[in-house]
């Protein structure tokens, strides 16, 4: 582990103008970007100031400007590119400043790890906001409340049995999805290949031993997100047997043959649309900025999902013959009209996580009262060969399902009570008796199908 970043004392040019040789070296000198706020941050500048700084170091002929770019399919404006001129800075801090920016290897590698740690630090404080906001409101939504008390009485089960390190954790630990240890393992089925970095990764399959799953067997769904909305729109629910992707496939009306390939690309545009449906434009000029020039910084940056767009939006345009925007519009709509949704109705998006994790958790209890203890990886369910069956799995997912849709039908029915008391509530003038139907506890509180679902005693 590289030790500790402790800056040695220098102006405030001399230590930007280190931090950006030690910087490109490590990273690339080429084509550069340098975002003023995140270094000022880093160095405890004002963005202002790292603008000054950044000047002063193309007049002195150790940086130049080489046009501009982007550096994230993510980022809405170009940023100004730079080439860094290693031999020439590094030479100037030797020699005109005393500066050994390579002295000890361990505190340049440190200070970029640093730089890099403070970045993801960054964008991981920007989603824990987001995350809390969503989390904030599920908690209120009794639906998802009730499936938490479900989850709790599983973990209950799991502590009985000396296992309570394989316990789930949702809404109370801040998590929009409900998972557990399995769930930060990688699948070793999935990385068989010798020059894999995670090759020989068997902590899945550890883990699975130590939980008493000896003979594992494993079910999943087949595209499970839109398999849920799906089941949810419609009474009947779809056989797992039937490739949902096929379908959208089918929809979207290209006439050409559907396959492996087909399916692993088609899946990488399905998921952007369903996740944030209005995001098709963005995905365009993603797609153009990729597609700019062979040798673009971007291609070189991508992370390892964007590629795998790109990738998808390249076959899918070639294999069909129609540009890219003439592909995801209609295949909007295709989802929409298979899901069972108007086409003016937007899709559930992030939300699907929190439906699926409360099917997931109920899936394991239907299990669990049948005697069969399974665990789950999101969607791929591990359980005892012989015990657990593709028939137990098949008819816990349906019956979950109808529990999920029953569970729907009562929030709306709150919700419904809740727009009532708000619209009695501004009507103020009102009576005693019109007071008691401002408060959906007090209409709802000789149900007691409805206080033993959210686990109290009394109103």
């Amino acid at each position: 582990m590289p030790r500790k970043y402790i800056p040695h004392p220098r102006t405030g040019f001399e230590e930007f103008l280190t931090f950006i040789v030690r910087y490109a070296y490590y990273n690339y000198p080429i084509g550069m970007s340098i975002h003023q706020r995140s270094v000022g941050n880093f160095l405890n500048k004002d963005h202002k100031t790292i603008g000054h700084y950044i000047v002063k170091a193309i007049s002195l002929g150790l940086l130049e400007e080489a046009g501009k770019g982007f550096f994230s399919l993510k980022q809405k404006n170009e940023s100004t590119i730079y080439n860094v001129k290693l031999k020439d800075l590094n030479d100037y801090l030797k020699n005109e400043k005393g500066i050994m920016a390579f002295e000890d290897p361990d505190e340049a590698f440190g200070q970029v790890v640093a730089f890099m740690e403070s970045l993801n630090n960054e964008e991981k404080k920007k989603r824990e906001k987001n995350n809390e906001r969503n989390v904030s409101r599920a908690i209120r939504e009794y639906c998802h409340c009730a499936f938490n008390n479900r989850m709790d009485e599983f973990n209950e089960e799991l502590k009985k049995r000396g296992l309570s390190k394989f316990a789930d954790r949702y809404l109370l630990e801040n998590r929009l999805r409900a998972s557990n240890i399995i769930c930060g393992t990688k699948n070793p089925e999935n990385h068989k290949d010798p020059t894999d970095p995670y090759y020989g990764d068997l902590r899945r399959y550890e883990l699975l031993q130590e939980f008493g799953i000896s003979n594992r067997v494993e079910f999943d769904v087949n595209g499970s997100m839109y398999r849920l909305c799906y089941n949810l729109r419609h009474e009947e629910q779809l056989s797992q047997e039937v490739d949902i992707y096929y379908l959208f496939w089918k929809e979207l009306g290209f006439g050409l043959p559907f396959d492996k390939e087909v399916k692993k690309h088609i899946k990488k545009a399905c998921m952007p649309i369903f996740i944030k449906e209005h995001g098709i434009i963005e995905s365009l000029k993603y797609y153009e900025k990729y597609k700019e020039s062979e040798n673009s910084p971007v291609k070189l940056l991508l992370d390892k999902g964007e590629k795998e767009r790109m990738e998808a939006y390249d076959f899918l345009t070639n294999y069909t013959n129609v540009p890219l925007k003439n592909i995801l519009y209609p295949l909007r709509k295709a989802m929409k009209r298979v899901l069972g949704l108007k086409e003016d109705e937007n899709f559930m998006g992030k939300n699907i996580f929190l439906y699926e994790s409360d099917l997931h958790i109920e899936m394991k209890m239907i299990l669990l009262e049948q005697g069969i203890l399974v665990i789950n990886c999101y969607d791929g369910f591990y359980g005892e060969e012989g015990v657990f069956t593709k028939e137990k799995f098949e008819d816990a997912y349906y019956k979950a399902i109808n529990e999920l849709k029953g569970a729907i039908e009562d929030q709306k029915f709150i919700d419904s009570v809740n727009a009532q008391s708000r619209e009695l509530e501004l009507n103020a003038d009102s009576d005693e008796e019109e007071l008691l139907w401002a408060d959906p506890f007090i209409l709802l509180a000789d149900d007691e199908w409805f206080a033993a679902y959210l686990g109290f005693n009394s109103f």
